[in-house]
């Protein structure tokens, strides 16, 4: 008996009473409506692009929850598809091995305007970067 009163006190000292500060502030979260901005901001990022139909669900907090919306499908065929990830890879281990076993290959100029500065240039690893992410923009 001792024990279940115990469990009881415990319990209701975690719960706030009806008229506590906490309860009274609580409920007014959950009834107050949200600004009109605020909604109108939800609604204009969760709605599905054009043509795509997304069916609404809602969480815990009342929430309208959007379904992301169904990718196209891929109209490569799959022996291209091959094709292009073998040559990114060869691409991109040529790029790599070339930086490993010549460094001094880093100073030489990267054939993009955006790569003019010779920072690129100076720092090894800024220049690999560089001529990787020129090679994924290839991709």
């Amino acid at each position: 008996m001792a024990n279940s009163t115990a469990a009881t006190r415990r319990a209701r000292a975690r719960t706030p009473r009806s008229g506590s500060r906490t309860e009274r502030t609580a409920r007014a979260h959950r009834q107050a409506p949200a600004p009109a901005g605020r909604k109108a901001a939800q609604g204009a990022a969760n709605a599905p692009p054009d043509g795509a139909s997304a069916s609404a669900r809602t969480d815990a907090t009342g929430q309208a929850q959007v379904a992301p919306a169904r990718l196209p499908p891929l109209t490569i065929a799959p022996a291209r598809l091959m094709e292009l990830q073998q040559s990114y890879v060869q691409r991109l281990n040529e790029l790599w091995r070339d930086f490993i076993a010549n460094p001094q290959k880093a100073s030489e100029p990267i054939p993009d305007a955006r790569f003019a500065d010779e920072a690129w240039q100076k720092n090894p690893l800024a220049s690999f970067y560089a001529r990787a992410y020129l090679l994924n923009a290839d991709f």
